[in-house]
């Protein structure tokens, strides 16, 4: 609300002090608008209704649409002329805006540069005023990273709500599928923000975020406390440290959260490293790299999705660690001996469907033995899972991309596997077991 009569003063003032710049010069701008554009040394100049144009995509999104539409579709028809009187109103704000960065810009080479954080700091004389308002990849970094602090409590809380209400076999199928879903979203996210940057560039990901965010607010209103009173406790740092040193003497739950941020090194191996080989190495355009990254995507769909299925995750854990370090073995060669694309996206698919298998199962029984302490187990699995894929992350671009990535697919494998032999896993004989038979053979963790 305070930006909305920040907006209507500043346009109302500058409407008046301009005296009303922006319907008396409008004949000047239907005649600017109706000029041809000249050629200059042999090239020819972009148009002042070109620009316009220019201008107006670059700001008209699906946000201003969406937003138009919810106006008429609240205030009915009459919302269109407040719409109208707002444009004009604005229009003042706009011009003076405009006018301000063309008297503070600077030459930069053959071009120049200006906006807000330049006439702030050459205008006003601030300079630490106009570092507030300038728009460099450090904002964008902050930003980006409360937004992923954000985006890290919605999955431990979904994980932790699901210890909190169910037990058995109805825990192990739940878990199953909310771990199936994290470990698809990370590899089906790049595919779909490429598309959407494709088709209408990469701010309308921003708005797509931002309605996205509007819907997961929506849907977590009206939501009770899950975890019963009687495990309920005062909360604070202490509280904190104890519920970690709880987790982590957990062997089951510490060895599964390990087999966890393994599998994400070979996930976020293989997101770093696909343009490279895909597009560096095989010369796929960036349609055929969507489609063949979002292949190898539905390959852990089809795989984590079946784990809901099976009667105990610890088979399928098995399966997958034994199957994820011959698979790499393989892939690794066909890198180094350079293999054609469909070898290498043959086996590449495969690894992802094993992948999908292990890192579902290993969540599933992490959180299954972590489950006094849901959401300290969640928070530590989520931790391990991508502080793994992020040291990985950069790796990727090192020496020959190929043999790089193989080396840390089979490294990655490797690590699951080994996890998976630090202590025989039973079977368990039948459903609901899981928790039973991981506290059983391993020791439990300490309840409070």
């Amino acid at each position: 609300y305070i930006l909305i009569f920040l907006l209507i003063g500043s346009g109302v003032y500058f409407t008046i002090r301009t005296r009303f710049v922006q319907i008396r010069r409008i004949r000047d701008v239907i005649r600017i608008l109706g000029e041809k554009s000249r050629d200059e040394n042999g090239v020819k100049q972009v148009s002042s209704f070109q620009a316009l144009m220019i201008s107006t995509a670059s700001r008209v999104g699906t946000g201003n649409i969406a937003g138009i539409a919810a106006a008429i579709a609240t205030g009915g028809p009459g919302a269109v002329f407040w719409m109208w009187l707002m444009a004009v109103i604005g229009g003042a704000s706009a011009f003076i805006e405009s006018t301000l960065a063309q008297v503070y810009k600077v030459k930069d080479g053959d071009s120049f540069r200006g906006g807000p954080a330049y006439y702030i700091q050459r205008g006003l004389g601030k300079r630490w005023l106009g570092c507030l308002f300038s728009v460099g990849i450090g904002h964008f970094v902050v930003l980006r990273f409360f937004q992923g602090m954000a985006g890290a409590g919605g999955v431990v809380i979904s994980r932790s709500i699901a210890a909190d209400r169910y037990e058995g076999s109805r825990l192990t199928s739940t878990l199953a599928i909310v771990s199936t879903i994290n470990g698809v979203a990370t590899v089906a996210a790049p595919v779909a923000g490429g598309l959407m940057a494709g088709a209408g560039g990469w701010r309308e990901i921003f708005w797509v975020l931002f309605a996205l965010g509007v819907v997961l607010l929506a849907m977590c209103t009206g939501f009770d406390e899950s975890l019963p009173p009687v495990r309920r406790n005062a909360g604070g740092w202490r509280q904190l440290r104890a519920g970690f040193a709880s987790v982590l003497r957990n062997r089951a739950c510490a060895v599964h959260m390990a087999q966890y941020g393994f599998t994400m090194v070979v996930l976020f191996a293989n997101i770093a490293s696909a343009p490279f080989l895909m597009q560096g190495r095989y010369g796929l355009t960036p349609r055929e790299f969507s489609l063949c990254f979002g292949a190898n995507a539905v390959a852990m769909v089809i795989a984590s999705g079946a784990t809901a299925r099976f009667r105990s995750m610890q088979p399928v854990l098995r399966a997958g660690g034994r199957a994820m370090p011959a698979l790499s073995v393989l892939l690794l060669l066909a890198l180094w001996f350079g293999a054609g694309f469909w070898v290498y996206e043959g086996l590449l698919f495969l690894l992802m469907a094993a992948l999908g298998l292990t890192q579902t199962a290993a969540s599933t029984l992490a959180m299954a033995a972590g489950r006094e302490e849901a959401g300290t187990a969640s928070a530590l699995l989520g931790a391990a899972g991508f502080a793994c894929g992020g040291l990985v992350s950069p790796l990727a671009g090192l020496g020959d991309p190929g043999l790089t990535a193989g080396l840390l697919f089979l490294g990655g494998s490797l690590c699951t596997w080994a996890c998976t032999q630090l202590r025989p896993l039973p079977c368990p004989a039948a459903a609901g077991e899981v928790v039973q038979s991981v506290s059983h053979v391993h020791s439990a963790a300490p309840r409070g």
